[in-house]
């Protein structure tokens, strides 16, 4: 018993044509980077203040102390809410 192998029939190709293809890709592909490389390093980053309004973090560390006070002085309802009696009045 004999058995024959053989491999797929492969089309032709050329492989000259398929190298100066990839050579080219990456041509376009390193220029295009480098360009856009150029364009980010030599523009200056945009960097915005605010004006007439306060930072963030400023608001944020007067909330916190507005908390802390509210705390220090037993307050049971936050402030903003209209305070409401826990039991009817006597009488």
């Amino acid at each position: 018993m004999s058995a024959r192998v053989e491999s797929a029939p492969v089309g032709r190709f050329n492989v000259g044509a398929i190298a100066i293809a990839a050579v080219v890709a990456l041509g376009i592909g390193g220029l295009a980077g480098l360009m856009l490389t150029r364009a980010t390093e030599e523009r200056p980053a945009a960097v915005t203040t605010p004006v007439g309004i306060p930072y963030w973090d400023a608001q944020k560390l007067e909330a916190m102390e507005g908390r802390q006070l509210a705390e220090q002085g037993g307050a049971e309802d936050p402030i903003g809410k209209p305070h409401i009696p826990k039991s009817p009045p006597a009488g």
